[in-house]
């Protein structure tokens, strides 16, 4: 044991010596002058923030044509005037190809794919991993909205005829979410279901072995698929198309959400985990990326789950569908699996707690407790050898130990080794997860969806909480039911009920199954072939809006602001006003870790800020005044600052801060979907106990609207409309400082000091 608590304090000192800060970028062009400042109203340092346009996902070149066997395709009723609507089943011919597809640019580099050809297990949501450098990667989730077009029309289901349903398939831990669908329809006469085997592309995935071990899946399940090579969309004509995760860069370019939706094809997506994570980027990743939006349906776990739809994904949730998640069906479970015998002799009679560590060790907190617990762990079960540790880590544990430099190789090798020598604690790396569930008297686990995929077997959950991670989404209210874990005497006390065979807070957690988790006693995959075919034959061809050919006052917002080349539209002394307060209310605040500053500008206040943090984050989305920042921050030798270009839907950061600043933005967001949804945003960024300031110009009496030649758009609204909408948000303000009015226009502009509300 010794040696597992010597690993720990040297991953320790490697994460130590690891907190470094990059320096700003060096740029070698001139910035531009200041321009004279305007007198417009309170326009103030109103911020350049708003909507790229830009898509950042280079698209993949594609010329692929692809195919299915036409003697599969069985209408229910004769087809006359055949249309583009009517599937071809007589020509349709596996295309010869002359290009293998591109993986998407986010694909590794060669240093990385060396390091890299083990398969990824997605059974549990996956969201990032840190590089060499310890700066975090995450699939990209910054594709604009609009670029997704409404098809011109969707493939129509005539009376008699068949639905058509397309299952793409890339990962083999998401098949169980969809095997009772499959099974479903393939016994429905009503449907003609296919399975086409597609690549998967990340960064941090073989995408070779991946899909063989998809075709391997399907193969042993007897499955009939069509590779990726052999579809031809043009000739099924997919009513219906199910996609495994919302990460469109992950598909070739033609079995993306956009395209399929082009063509004509509804898309259906079943989440392939219980997200249960926190923060800005998971809250995107979960619930508003491009295809959540525009998805015609989604099946979601409970009315919980739906309602949070409605509350961040931008087209709402309307096209939310409450089945129950069909992952829980019983022919997931029709063929037990033990674990492996060697596991089962080793912990013989003893009472076994299961314990699953995420991957996501990083310098800056995420969800992993394991820096902050397992050094306790372990002592306490060398301590109680009557006990026995089932240590399952999530498949890429070690992989990110390893390159995160927490240890080497060899220092892995050696932890292994001493786990097989223990006598009370095994490592379980087999496939499925199941067995682990079923052997374990409790479990022990960060956040992840084990804390609601280990609820329905009745057995006692620990939940260890990292108080500076990334907390949870809002089914974290879960965790009031569960016992929690905040340091190592809360784990001792676990392992003690455990260990006495007591479980008082058993009943709070079966009565609250329902809420969290519908449909458990039905089959879930019926359930969604049902809804399926009752909308198609009642002729829902519902979809959401998602472009416009005219600009909309919003869109002129982020087009003026994208473009901007300074900031300054008022007085010099209202910013001499505002340097002065800043500085005043700072002092006060407590010393911050951590800071994001949305809508940077040149980085004039940033800079101040810096001041007051040991790091900060600023994001502006104009690229010249991004380059003024950096210069500027070279000036001042502010090496605790990065400057990035980014625009304000894609401002998802892997982390919650300790200060959220705002200077001038939310005037400039037009659109009040967008508004809620980024002071929403601002929430998911903010650390429990943290603060948020947001300077801004509101309304002492009605909305006002204001626009002028050059291109400038604002929205002040009601100071009564503002602060409620932030009090809804989850802030309590704390002070308000005016900085400046025009009492003729009832106009005021103000700093708030805001923090979250505890809940």
């Amino acid at each position: 044991m010794d040696n597992l608590n010597k690993h720990l304090k040297r991953a320790g000192r490697a994460l130590f010596n690891r907190l470094n800060f990059q320096k700003p970028v060096i740029t070698t062009d001139s910035p531009s002058s200041e321009a004279p400042a305007k007198e417009l109203l309170i326009a103030a340092e109103t911020p350049s923030i708003l909507n790229d346009a830009s898509s950042p996902l280079s698209e993949t070149p594609d010329t692929l044509i692809l195919g299915l066997n036409p003697e599969e395709v069985r209408p229910l009723a004769e087809v006359s005037n055949a249309t583009s609507e009517t599937p071809d089943i007589s020509t349709c011919q596996p295309p010869v190809h002359s290009e293998e597809p591109a993986p998407s640019t986010n694909a590794p580099s060669s240093s990385i794919e060396s390091a890299t050809t083990e398969d990824k297990d997605l059974s549990e949501p996956t969201t990032s991993l840190c590089d060499s450098e310890n700066q975090v990667i995450t699939t990209e989730i910054n594709t604009p909205i609009t670029r997704i077009a409404l098809p011109a029309n969707f493939h129509k289901l005539k009376n008699g005829m068949a639905i058509r349903v397309l299952f793409i398939a890339q990962h083999p831990s998401i098949w169980a979410t969809w095997r009772s669908i499959w099974h479903a329809m393939t016994n429905n006469p009503e449907f003609i279901a296919k399975v086409v085997l597609s690549p998967f592309f990340h960064p941090y995935s073989s995408t070779v072995i991946t899909m063989d071990n998809m075709r391997q899946c399907l193969i042993e399940e007897n499955v009939p698929f069509c590779t990726f090579e052999a579809l031809n969309l043009d000739s099924f004509l997919p009513h219906v198309v199910f996609l495994q995760n919302p990460y469109d860069e992950t598909r070739p370019e033609f079995l993306r959400s956009d395209h399929l939706s082009q063509q004509g094809s509804r898309i259906a997506y079943v989440p392939y985990g219980l997200e249960m994570g926190g923060g800005a980027w998971n809250i995107k990743a979960q619930f508003d990326l491009p295809l959540h939006r525009a998805a015609w349906r989604i099946f979601a776990r409970s009315e919980r789950h739906k309602k949070m739809y409605a509350k961040y994904c931008q087209s709402g949730n309307s096209h939310i569908v409450v089945t129950g998640h069909p992952k829980f069906d019983k022919i997931n479970y029709s063929s037990p699996k033990a674990l492996p015998q060697q596991i089962i002799n080793k912990a013989g009679d003893r009472k076994v707690i299961l314990w699953t560590p995420h991957f996501s060790v990083t310098k800056i907190p995420s969800w992993s407790t394991y820096q902050l617990y397992s050094s306790g762990i372990f002592s306490l079960f060398e301590k109680q050898q009557d006990m026995f540790l089932l240590l399952r880590p999530h498949p890429l544990f070690f992989k990110s130990l390893l390159q995160n430099g927490f240890w080497t190789k060899e220092d892995e090798e050696e932890f292994k080794k001493t786990i097989e020598t223990s006598l009370n604690i095994a490592i379980d790396d087999s496939a499925d997860y199941h067995p682990a569930f079923e052997f374990s008297d409790a479990l022990m686990t960060d956040v992840g969806s084990f804390l609601l995929e280990y609820l329905p077997t009745g057995k006692p959950l620990l939940y260890m909480h990292h108080p500076d991670g990334l907390g949870m989404n809002d089914d974290g209210e879960l965790t009031k039911l569960l016992y929690t874990a905040m340091a190592d005497e809360d784990i001792a006390d676990f392992i003690k009920l455990i260990k006495n065979g007591r479980d008082p807070k058993l009943e709070e957690r079966k009565s609250a199954i329902s809420t969290y988790l519908s449909g458990l006693d039905r089959n879930i995959g019926v359930a969604i072939c049902d809804e399926i075919r009752s909308s198609l034959r009642a002729g829902d061809a519902w979809y959401p809006q998602i472009r416009e050919d005219k600009l909309t006052p919003q869109q002129r917002s982020e087009q003026y602001w994208s473009s901007a080349t300074t900031t300054y539209l008022a007085p010099p002394n209202y910013y001499e006003r505002k340097k002065i307060i800043l500085d005043e209310e700072l002092a006060k605040l407590p010393t911050f870790i951590s800071a994001i500053d949305i809508g940077c500008g040149d980085g004039k206040f940033t800079l101040q800020l810096s001041k007051y943090v040991e790091r900060i984050q600023a994001f502006d989305i104009s690229s010249e005044l991004i380059e003024q920042a950096r210069l500027n921050a070279i000036k001042e030798s502010a090496n605790n600052v990065s400057f990035i270009q980014q625009e304000i839907d894609a401002i998802s950061p892997f982390e919650r801060f300790d200060l959220v600043s705002c200077l001038g933005v939310t005037s400039c967001i037009i659109d009040d979907s967008k508004f809620v949804f980024f002071i929403q945003k601002l929430r998911a960024l903010c650390k429990s106990g943290g603060y948020l300031l947001m300077i801004d110009t509101v309304s002492t009496t009605d909305e006002q609207n204001a626009e002028d030649q050059s291109g400038y758009v604002a929205k002040y609204r009601s100071i009564a409309d503002y602060s409620l909408l932030l009090k809804r948000a989850g802030f309590t303000s704390t002070k308000e400082i005016v900085i400046t009015e025009v009492s003729d226009r009832s106009l005021v502009n103000k700093l708030f000091i805001l923090q979250p509300t505890e809940s």
